[in-house]
């Protein structure tokens, strides 16, 4: 403190010669001084908090606009997870709800069990007409070779039996030929009185016999032959012995399409966990029905979750793919988390409003927009929960 050396003198009135009476005493001097000091001392005192004030508040303005220029900082973000509703393809009746809200799964895990009762029942029911179907094609197919090797040999006689028809045919036009060649030959003979009437009746005989020969060889040819032609279509029975197989071949691998489709149906009305993941909400309890479609309960992955944050347009130049952010998360006040720009929105979030603003009146207030951004954050395990708030600070590269 600086020294003060003032020093009061209180006069005597003039024309006084000794000691006055309104001299004021030494202690009202030594009050008055000290009254002064401590006036001294709290003025000196208001001017250094005033000074401590304004040195503080010129730090924090020069923080702050540093700041400001340095990162883009949003209060609004909020944790994101991709929900996942697990619904039933089916409708029926739940036997087994074997988790609860909040559990944590695995990929595989089952969430609930329908009712496949009937399912079981129309699936044995196919497996049943699969075996008859496969009995039938056997038993056609025994047939088939039997029938083919039956034709086989019918047809190979019968070929036989008509050769042998043809020769005899032959021989017998053969010898019909010739007797009818002596039978002119005698008869010219007779009429020239050569040779006597009974050789003439003898080989007019011949003739005759030869000529019945000739048609009974020629009509046993042509039985031959028909034999020979239904034998031949008898092969067309097993054609149609070998369609019909080819049909039950088909029919059964609709019905083996039928039985996978059914064994498929089966396994569905057992719902399994797509992810590792938790339990958020379930939505039915054991021995409700449900319907296809019916939403059962949300789950998703906790260690796949990312902060959506909506930036002013105006700041959005800034920001970069890559870009490092500094999150601070309200349920964890006392910890800062680092995070990644991995999305950039390519549109404002006012493009994907359900009720348009049109503008007809012709009235405009110019509001800035706001492009989406995702971050992820890599350090948080399963500390960062979907519905959190959260404040995100991207910090600007370059500065």
């Amino acid at each position: 403190m600086m020294r003060d050396d003032r020093t009061f003198i209180i006069r005597a009135p003039e024309g006084s010669t000794g000691p006055s009476t309104n001299q004021a005493p030494l202690s009202e001097q030594l009050r008055v001084r000290r009254r002064l000091m401590q006036a001294d001392r709290g003025l000196k005192i208001k001017i250094g908090v005033v000074v401590v004030v304004l040195l503080v508040i010129g730090i924090w303005g020069y923080t702050w606009l540093q700041h400001r220029l340095d990162h883009v900082s949003e209060e609004d973000a909020r944790v994101a997870a991709d929900m996942i509703a697990v619904a039933s393809r089916f409708e029926g009746w739940t036997t087994r709800v074997p988790v609860i809200q909040g559990q944590k799964i695995k990929k595989g895990d089952v969430l609930v069990e329908i009712d496949s009762r009937a399912a079981q029942l129309k699936l044995a029911e196919l497996v049943a007409q699969v075996n008859e179907n496969r009995a039938e094609r056997e038993t056609l197919t025994a047939e088939l070779q039997m029938s083919e090797a039956q034709t086989t040999h019918r047809l190979e006689a019968q070929r036989h039996r008509v050769n042998a028809n043809h020769a005899a045919a032959e021989a017998a036009r053969a010898r019909h030929d010739f007797v009818k060649s002596e039978f002119t030959r005698i008869q010219q003979l007779a009429t020239n009185r050569v040779v006597s009437s009974q050789a003439l009746e003898k080989a007019a005989a011949d003739l005759k016999d030869a000529s019945e020969k000739l048609a009974q060889t020629t009509a046993e040819l042509a039985v031959a032959q028909a034999q020979l032609a239904e034998a031949d279509a008898a092969r067309q029975e097993s054609i149609v012995l070998q369609r019909r197989i080819e049909q039950l071949i088909a029919e059964e691998e609709r019905l083996n399409a039928v039985q996978d489709q059914q064994r498929l149906e089966i396994a569905d009305r057992t719902i399994v966990s797509p992810i590792d993941g938790v339990v958020d909400k379930l939505f039915l309890n054991p021995s409700e029905f449900v319907r296809p479609g019916q939403r059962l309960m949300l789950i998703h992955n906790p260690e796949d979750v990312w902060i959506d944050a909506n930036v002013r347009e105006t700041d959005v130049r800034k920001i970069v793919m890559g870009a490092t952010v500094k999150v601070s998360v309200d349920a964890y006040p006392n910890r800062e988390f680092t995070g990644k720009v991995i999305h950039i929105g390519s549109s404002a979030t006012s493009q994907y409003a359900l009720l348009p603003n049109p503008n007809p009146s012709g009235n405009f207030t110019k509001i800035v927009q706001r492009l989406p951004i995702k971050v992820k954050v890599e350090d948080a395990g399963e500390m960062l929960r979907p519905g959190m708030m959260v404040e995100v600070s991207v910090v600007v590269p370059g500065r």
